[in-house]
């Protein structure tokens, strides 16, 4: 007898083990996370996301109340009938009730299971490019949506132009054509090899750097997109060795040649801006506190009491300008999206100067670069940093007052903000909002809500199969 229960508990512990196994697989396949390894082991040994964790004790409870229930029902009061009067009337219970527990945790599961970053992106024909870190990349058209699977579970730096966007992945740099999504792998790295610090796309021509994993033989690749050509430009490594990796930020062209704007952080954090050419000359530009930028064809870079303006001057780039900048509010490219933003013309920057208060939080101040009459303006009517920066107009997003689950757009200009729109009740929980700009729109993020406009004209844009 010992031997008989002892089997039928084991087995009734795997059934249940495997009922739990089974709800959280369906739950992945609707969440459609393709590309996370859930294996049996995986629910013992500590490797489960932290929010799955959280919610496989609700759901097990959800599996075991029928249990109790078919129990409950099956000896609600005691007579001397045969066992097997009792085992039929509980066997009864517990299998609509059992199915009736998988379906509601399968549903609570999928209602409530949010695992995973994604990353967003607008092209310019508004289309909505998803990179899930379960789910893969995924790009809605606005009535269906076209899974890419054979990137690879992440990829990122996205950017399009004319028809194309263009992507980094584990195995290189990859192009997607955005009227039928067929995919070309534009640069495989070798082995051992691996791009660090990015790509920039300049006159037809995508350049980037390369090294061996253990950090030694930088190269400098220059992949012509017409041609499918890739040329690796020679240049002296062993000068660079000293700094941390390489990053291009710009290009522009001198006397009809072609040369390549990349920052280099040193051990004490500061910016170091060279110019690259094809023939692998170089030239130190500038140093700068904060990251530095190519806008209007002038390189905006900064010191601890000012920021100053370069241009291009016999051959060399000269300051012109130098903007006392005394509270440090830091101005950078790292606020732009454009692929080419060193042809961007824009007639303002908006810089910040983060202050830690007693309570351990950041608040922040706000000022704007004109790049018109070249002054640093405050911007008191910012008080928040929820922005970012390109070709066009700038926004910004705010909720009216602290208790308030609307949101507000503005549209920035010359320091001052304009009512454009509100958002009504968007999001009833206490989540984080994002604002994404991009050349054509906005991504607005809050919570599981996800809105998409167009601008200037800010219509909202719908997406069908879009969570």
């Amino acid at each position: 007898n010992f031997l008989v229960l002892f089997f039928i508990s084991l087995f009734g512990l795997m059934a249940f083990l495997g009922s739990l196994f089974l709800v959280v697989r369906i739950a992945f396949a609707l969440k459609d996370y393709y590309f996370y390894e859930l294996e049996v082991y995986t629910l013992f040994n500590g490797e489960l996301d932290e929010v799955l964790i959280k919610l496989l004790p609700w759901t097990t409870l959800i599996l075991l109340l029928p249990l109790v229930v078919a129990f409950v029902w099956a000896f609600r009061k005691w007579d001397a009938r045969p066992a097997r009067v009792h085992n039929l009337r509980f066997s009864k219970a517990l299998v609509p009730l059992g199915a009736v527990a998988l379906i509601v945790a399968v549903l609570f599961l999928n209602l409530t299971l949010n695992i995973g970053f994604r990353i967003l992106y607008l092209t310019r024909d508004h289309q909505l490019v998803e990179n899930h870190a379960y789910s893969g990349l995924k790009i809605y058209d606005g009535q269906h949506v076209h899974k890419i699977r054979e990137l690879g579970e992440y990829v990122w730096g996205f950017g399009d132009h004319e028809g194309a966007l263009f992507l980094m992945t584990h195995r290189g740099i990859a192009s997607i054509d955005l009227s039928d999504y067929s995919q070309t792998l534009l640069y495989e790295c070798p082995p051992g090899r691996e791009i660090e610090g990015g790509y920039r796309y300049f006159d037809g021509t995508l350049a980037f750097f390369t090294q061996k994993r253990t950090g030694k033989d930088r190269r400098f690749e220059l992949l012509d997109l017409s041609s499918g050509s890739l040329k690796t430009v020679e240049w002296d490594l062993a000068y660079f060795s000293r700094y941390v990796r390489p990053w291009l930020f710009a290009a522009d062209t001198e006397g009809g040649e072609r040369f390549w704007f990349f920052r280099l952080r040193d051990q004490d954090r500061k910016q170091h801006v060279y110019r690259l050419w094809e023939d692998g000359r170089y030239e130190h530009v500038a140093e700068s506190l904060d990251f530095p930028l190519v806008v209007n064809r002038m390189l905006v870079t900064s010191s601890e009491e000012d920021v100053i303006l370069s241009r291009l001057e016999d051959g060399r780039y000269q300051t012109f300008k130098k903007i006392a900048n005394p509270e440090g509010f830091r101005f950078g490219n790292v606020w732009f999206r454009e692929m080419d933003q060193n042809l961007v013309t824009v007639s303002e920057i908006y810089g910040y100067l983060s202050i830690r208060r007693p309570d351990r939080r950041s608040e922040y101040r706000f000022a704007r670069l004109d790049l018109e009459d070249l002054s640093i303006q405050p911007a008191e009517n910012m008080r928040t940093w929820n922005t970012q920066f390109g070709r066009g107009d700038h926004y910004l997003i705010e909720r009216p007052d602290g208790d308030s689950q609307d949101l507000n757009i503005y549209r920035l200009h010359k320091g001052e903000s304009t009512f454009l729109k509100t958002l009504a009740r968007i999001d009833p929980q206490k989540y984080e909002y994002k604002l994404g700009k991009f050349a054509t729109g906005l991504i607005i993020e809050k919570g599981k809500r996800v809105m998409v406009f167009s601008v200037p004209a800010l219509e909202e844009l719908k997406f069908k199969k879009f969570n």
